[in-house]
C-alpha cells in the first residue's frame, strides 16, 4: 500500500532517491540475513521455501526454475538473479543508480564518468561486482563470506550516506 501511495503522489525528487535507497538497503541487508538462517541446515527444504516466502518471492522462483527449492538455486535466484528486482543482484543496481541521481558534483563536472568520487556508490559497485562475476558452481563454498560481506557493504555504504546527505545525524551520534 505504501509503494503504492508513493508511486502515486510522491515527486520524484531526492526525497524519494532516498527512501528507494532504504528500502533497497534493507532489502539487501535483511536477504543476506535470511539466507544466513539456512546455513546450518542447507539440506532442509522447507527452510529454503520459508524464505522465499519471506522475501515474497516464492512464486517467481518457481515461475523461474519450475522445480522444488533447494539451497544452491535459491541462492543463486536471491542473490544473482538479474531479472528479479528483489535480488539483492538488481538492488544494489538499484543503490548504485539513485546514488548516481544524487551525486550532484559529477553533474558539475566536465568528466562526470571518468571517476566516481562517491565512497558509497564505490562500494555498492565492487560490492554488485563480486555478485555479478561470482561461480555459480561455487556459491554455497563462499555463501557465508558472501553474506557477511553484503550486511558490511550495506552497513558501510548506509554510513557515507549519512555522512555525506545528513552530516548533524552523523555528528550526534
Amino acid at each position: 500500500m505504501l509503494t503504492g501511495l508513493m508511486a502515486a503522489t510522491l515527486s520524484h525528487d531526492d526525497g524519494r532517491r532516498f527512501v528507494e535507497l532504504g528500502w533497497n538497503l534493507e532489502r539487501i541487508d535483511m536477504t543476506a540475513r535470511l539466507l544466513s538462517s539456512c546455513l546450518a541446515d542447507p539440506a532442509a527444504t522447507s527452510s529454503w521455501v520459508s524464505v522465499l516466502r519471506s522475501c515474497g518471492s516464492h512464486e517467481a522462483f518457481l515461475r523461474t526454475y519450475r522445480r522444488a527449492a533447494d539451497g544452491p538455486t535459491v541462492a543463486e535466484f536471491l542473490l544473482l538473479d538479474r531479472l528479479f528486482p528483489r535480488s539483492a543482484h538488481s538492488a544494489l543496481t538499484m543503490v548504485e543508480r539513485l546514488l548516481a541521481e544524487l551525486d550532484t558534483t559529477s553533474k558539475t563536472t566536465s568528466a562526470p564518468h571518468v571517476h566516481v568520487q562517491d565512497e558509497a556508490r564505490q562500494i555498492a559497485g565492487r560490492t554488485r561486482a563480486s555478485l555479478e562475476f561470482q561461480i555459480i558452481d561455487e556459491l554455497m563454498n563462499h555463501l557465508p563470506a558472501l553474506l557477511s560481506l553484503l550486511q558490511d557493504s550495506c552497513s558501510t555504504i548506509s554510513a557515507h550516506i549519512t555522512q555525506r546527505y545528513f552530516p548533524h545525524h552523523a555528528l550526534s551520534r
